[in-house]
């Protein structure tokens, strides 16, 4: 038995207008990703990844086609805060702690701040950065930056 689709696009399109001009960013683009699979989007500058991203997590909404979550058709506004995704800066925000900044998904989203606190606890240890919780993004190497927003990432959903 296949694994399930978690997450599909399907003929997904978006064109965006600057200076009087149309930019196609994504054309006619399909996809999927299943449970335990570890997807891949790569490609040149410009090429339309961080908008595909975008549409995925309901940040856009797409031009044509549609986005599946769990198999069923959903709108931009029933992505968001569902599905994630880490960008090449870590966009730490720099007045929070490491734990702040790894708690912010679940703070957004309404959560069990005691609980979501202490998972994230638990996951800084396995990220190698259980003794910088209290340490602020400046005071970080870009590894270990790069590891927050990897946790951040992975708590927020």
């Amino acid at each position: 038995m296949a694994p399930e689709t978690i997450l599909a696009a399907r003929r997904v399109s978006k064109s965006f207008r600057v200076d009087g001009r149309i930019t196609h960013a994504l054309e006619d683009i399909t996809l999927e990703a299943r449970a335990g699979e570890f997807v891949s989007i790569i490609g040149p500058s410009g090429s339309g990844k961080s908008t595909l991203l975008n549409i995925l997590c309901g940040l856009l909404r797409a031009d044509a086609g549609e986005v599946l979550l769990h198999g069923r058709s959903v709108g931009a506004d029933a992505l968001l805060g569902r599905i994630g995704y880490m960008p090449q800066k870590d966009l730490l925000l720099p007045w929070r702690s490491v734990l702040e900044n790894v708690l912010l998904g679940p703070e957004l989203q309404g959560r069990d701040l005691a609980a979501a606190r202490r998972a994230a606890r638990e996951a800084l240890a396995h990220f190698d950065l259980a003794g910088f919780a209290d340490d602020y993004p400046a005071t970080l190497s870009g590894g270990m930056r790069q590891r927050v927003a990897l946790l951040r990432t992975f708590l927020g959903g």
